[in-house]
């Protein structure tokens, strides 16, 4: 009785003791981002992450049950991504049917052995399973993706990418702005051939700017107003950018020459009294030939027949 405990006690230590490992295996498997993709009725590309360096096995199941083996041991699997083909030669593939696949790592060809006895060896112990996709005619209704040269699209059954071609432009049009030119593609409305203006260097001009033209896209750049050069009399200033000859002439200075004799001051109009323009107006001149200037009064005075001063009046 004693033994037959010892023998339990012995067997669920050991159960317990491997239950973790078990359970670690499961949670963390060596395999993992497993996908498929179907490239024709004959190939495909299976591509995984191992966390070791090893081997790998792999069981495919056809829509009538019948398995194909497939042991990479090649090359081996490294630790990292690792891509798989499948091809013609392999003869594991045909028709347009869908295939049901596990992938198993292994660290040798004798860790797969197994297998090749099981009754489903889909369902081992490890197996990281997915499917091989019917094949399909590709097609997108989805918009298109790019980069700096080129456009495609995913297909809406298997994301292959599909439609994928150049970047252009039939007309071949330019767009730009006052520092940069790019083209639209045709196609997914991608802006490329994107870069800085450049110019011959060559200047065109009217009378007042001048610019030049990119040579890519006929955009105008570097317009300005002239500047700079020296008018003269005769000829107008000429740009020191571009040449061009812009602005007024230089003023003549005057060509009327002084008179020998200064000009003498015009006379002052006589004063309408000043009856002999002598600067002086007597009372005679101004009043009448019965006034006269009487010094004493410093006024002008006129008398009557009897000599009675009848008025008086200032000069």
């Amino acid at each position: 009785m004693k033994k037959k405990c010892f023998t339990a006690i012995f067997i669920i230590a050991i159960v317990f003791t491997l239950l973790p490992v078990a359970i670690f295996a499961q949670n963390d498997p060596v395999i993992t981002n497993l996908t498929v993709t179907r490239d024709s009725e004959t190939t495909a590309t299976i591509t995984f992450d191992s966390s070791k360096n090893g081997n790998v096995a792999i069981i495919f199941k056809d829509s009538n049950g019948e398995y194909g083996f497939y042991l990479h041991d090649k090359d081996g699997v490294v630790i990292g991504h690792n891509t798989i083909t499948i091809t013609e030669e392999d003869k594991l593939l045909s028709g347009n049917d869908g295939y049901e696949i596990a992938v198993y790592f292994g660290e040798g060809e004798d860790d797969f052995n197994h297998l090749y006895s099981s009754q489903n060896p889909l369902n081992e112990f490890g197996a990281v399973k997915d499917t091989v996709p019917e094949v399909h005619n590709c097609t997108s209704t989805g918009t298109y993706q790019h980069n700096d040269t080129n456009h495609w699209q995913l297909c809406d059954i298997c994301d292959k990418k599909i439609n994928d071609g150049t970047h252009s432009n039939v007309k071949n049009e330019w767009k730009s702005d006052g520092t940069n030119h790019w083209q639209v593609c045709d196609a997914c409305n991608a802006e490329y051939n994107k870069s800085s203006h450049t110019s011959s260097g060559v200047w065109q001009s009217d009378a007042t700017h001048h610019w030049q033209v990119c040579e890519q896209c006929d955009e105008i750049i570097n317009k300005a107003a002239h500047s700079g050069g020296t008018a003269t009399t005769t000829t107008k200033a000429n740009c020191e950018v571009c040449g061009q000859a812009y602005g007024d002439l230089l003023s003549k200075p005057s060509s009327s020459k002084p008179s020998k004799e200064p000009s003498k001051p015009s006379k002052p109009a006589c004063d309408p009294y000043d009856l002999n323009c002598d600067g002086v107006v007597t009372c005679e001149e101004k009043y009448g030939e019965d006034w006269y200037w009487n010094e004493e009064a410093k006024a002008c005075l006129v008398k009557d027949y009897s000599g009675i001063i009848v008025d008086t009046a200032t000069r």
